[in-house]
């Protein structure tokens, strides 16, 4: 089984890993797309979804309460998910000054 904790990435210099960072364009998102294990394929599917971040980050996505979804997740709850928003690279180095000289950053969301 692959160590996800241990891939690095192509870039591994543009990773995002400023917590207040992740934190900001977390707040900019409301949309997520999540990926289920289901037979034979997986579930891909776009959701509304908000969070909490604590001592661990947790994701709350809305589904029906006796919906595919929620049937998948009971059947296994390890899933994929995809938080989106375009930083191109000029945005995301103005960010990152932004983030070490002001408190609490603003990331203007894209239309």
């Amino acid at each position: 089984m692959t160590d996800h904790q241990k891939l690095l990435m192509h870039f591994e210099q543009e990773r995002i890993k400023d917590k207040r960072f992740m934190k900001q364009i977390l707040k900019n998102c409301s949309e997520a797309t999540v990926a289920f294990f289901d037979e034979p394929y997986p579930y891909i599917v776009p959701v509304n979804c908000g969070f909490e971040w604590k001592d661990t980050l947790t994701f709350y996505l809305h589904t029906a309460p006796d919906g595919h979804k929620n049937q998948l997740l009971q059947e296994n709850n390890k899933v994929a998910l995809n938080i989106y928003q375009f930083l191109d690279r000029v945005g995301y180095k103005k960010a990152q000054y932004l983030l070490r000289t002001m408190e609490d950053v603003e990331i203007p969301r894209m239309a």
